[in-house]
């Protein structure tokens, strides 16, 4: 066999594995995910969200991906996870402003982070996109936190309007 039928056979399967992985690249982004949720599982957070950073490396619109790896940045207790997820989801809601979720996921970094002004407008933002009155709850306890008792009241009857039964909104309002 000579050096040049050695060398082109290297190019071709060199060649033909970057052209599957762009083809591939969901698939693999989804299994990354998978393996994530394994590693997750077991209890290796660090690996897990690792292998959700590898899945957003090929696929940075995977929505699962990143909402795994921004919340479990959230549930971290070292800021520089915060900031990590913050930055993870800001990538991602270039692509899809609208995602109530990822919104919600990166005010709760934000708010780990102390950086309440921020979480009040992710929340808002994603209370009002899934009519939800949790993310709303959020905000007003982070208004209420910044001393904007008006402010936090309003966000309280919000999410109240969004869902009369929501008890904590409503024992919130009658403390602020």
């Amino acid at each position: 066999m000579s050096v040049s039928s050695v060398t082109g056979r290297v190019v071709l399967a060199t060649l033909g594995i970057a052209f599957a992985t762009v083809l591939l690249r969901a698939q693999i982004s989804s299994a990354l995910v998978t393996r994530g949720d394994g590693l997750a599982y077991w209890g290796d957070r660090k690996e897990a969200r690792a292998s959700y950073a590898r899945a957003l490396f090929f696929d940075e619109t995977n929505r699962v991906a990143a909402d795994r790896y921004v919340f479990d940045a959230a549930l971290s207790d070292d800021p520089a996870d915060f900031r990590s997820g913050i930055a993870v989801a800001s990538r991602y809601l270039v692509h899809f402003p609208l995602d109530g979720v990822l919104l919600m996921d990166r005010g709760l970094c934000e708010q780990r982070e102390g950086s309440l002004t921020s979480a009040i407008v992710d929340f808002q933002k994603a209370g009002n996109i899934e009519r939800d009155p949790r993310p709303l709850m959020f905000a007003a306890l982070d208004e209420r936190a910044l001393h904007h008792l008006g402010r936090a009241r309003m966000l309280l009857r919000s999410a109240i309007a969004l869902d009369h039964r929501f008890e904590p909104a409503r024992s919130a309002l009658m403390r602020t």
